[in-house]
């Protein structure tokens, strides 16, 4: 098992050589004493330790303190405060730097062993939780990206088949020696022409849906053009399951911070529920409602989402969200739609809740805190 290596940064040669020899009594590797900030940041980007044990108070241009903030913007390396005494503004500055320990002056070996194997552990476990947290991310991202294949496939066909009877239109007369009017061959290739531009807008919109999650950033939104977005993938759908779309949006939305790919993989998401609900209801009005509004406060931009489907029986309303629970046939889905749903809410500080209709169906309400520079 290959020994941790430990950075230790103490301006004070008899403390320093103390702390090495007991760490490696410990059994750990020392990899270097600095005894100034600016000699710590070389040896720590040189020798990239696993931990770093750091005196507050180093007698050089950077204290302890800016030394461990300023490699905490350049590695992901646990540090702890070695410190004899503290004043009350020294801790709140050292508090900021996210520390994973501190040890006071002088030491105890014990206690020192206890403080670096905990770090070392809460360090590793975090590394751990962020792995999965991006995995999650990713797992996410494929299963609102295999949500919108069914939707993809029905606008390209449409297309698709508009300029197959055209072409086959003109085949039909050509094969039976008619003559052609210039002018109808050029409306029909007008017409070809723009079946292609539909499609080519709709390849450009998978382009950037299909985005990798790490590429995406926060910016100003507004939920509106999100909600428009997301209709290119979804009109033929609805009208294939004979849905109408009644869209209520207002024209005076505050701004939200947001990223508008995840923000349409959960309008998706909920597009693709609320169809499905639709296709088990046995009603000739079958709609979907979407609504945007700002709270009276305007502290919120609220999206509300009406289907007069199935709805929801009252018994599993608080637990539609949880990971893999699902109404559905396994063969139709995982069951996490509506959880991706809810981690984007989350994502951006919002809320979501779901409720029954009166009227028959389901009402899904979101809340996303409007940005703050928009007020």
């Amino acid at each position: 098992m290959l020994k941790k290596k430990i950075l230790i940064v103490e301006d004070e040669s008899i403390i320093a050589i103390d702390i090495k020899n007991c760490l490696i009594g410990l059994g750990y590797e020392v990899v270097g004493i600095s005894s100034t900030g600016e000699d710590a940041i070389t040896k720590a980007i040189e020798l990239k330790p696993n931990l770093i044990l750091m005196d507050i108070h180093l007698d050089s241009e950077l204290d302890g303190v800016e030394t461990a903030d300023k490699i905490r913007t350049l590695l992901d390396i646990p540090i702890i405060y070695l410190t004899a005494h503290a004043d009350e503004n020294t801790f709140q500055r050292a508090k900021i730097t996210e520390p994973y320990g501190y040890i006071l002056k002088p030491f105890e070996e014990r206690l020192l062993h206890i403080t670096v194997e905990t770090s070392l552990y809460k360090h590793e476990t975090s590394k751990e939780l962020m792995e999965l947290k991006e995995i999650n991310l990713r797992n996410e991202y494929l299963v609102s990206l295999g949500s919108m294949i069914a939707a993809i496939g029905h606008e390209i066909n449409q297309p698709l088949n508009t300029i197959s009877l055209l072409n086959n239109g003109l085949l039909y007369w050509h094969q039976r020696n008619q003559k052609f009017d210039q002018d109808e061959v050029l409306n029909v290739l007008k017409r070809v022409s723009e079946q292609v531009e539909r499609i080519t807008k709709i390849i450009q919109k998978i382009r950037t849906f299909v985005r990798p999650p790490d590429k995406r950033e926060m910016t100003r939104v507004v939920i509106n053009d999100v909600i428009k977005s997301s209709l290119t993938f979804f009109q033929s759908q609805l009208n294939s399951h004979n849905v109408i779309l009644d869209l209520q949006l207002s024209d005076d939305l505050r701004y939200i911070s947001g990223d508008p790919i995840r923000l349409e993989q959960m309008i998706a998401n909920m597009l693709t529920n609320s169809i499905y609900a639709l296709d088990k209801a046995n009603r000739p009005d079958k709609s979907i409602s979407i609504i945007t509004t700002n709270d009276k406060n305007l502290r919120n931009v609220r999206l509300k989402i009406i289907d007069n489907g199935v709805g929801i029986p009252n018994e599993i309303l608080d637990k539609i969200f949880n990971p893999f629970f699902s109404t559905k046939d396994v063969s139709i889905g995982m069951g996490i739609g509506l959880t991706i749903c809810k981690s984007v809410v989350l994502e951006h500080q919002g809320k979501i809740k779901a409720e029954n209709n009166n009227d028959g169906g389901a009402i899904f309400t979101i809340d996303i805190p409007t940005d703050i520079s928009s007020l």
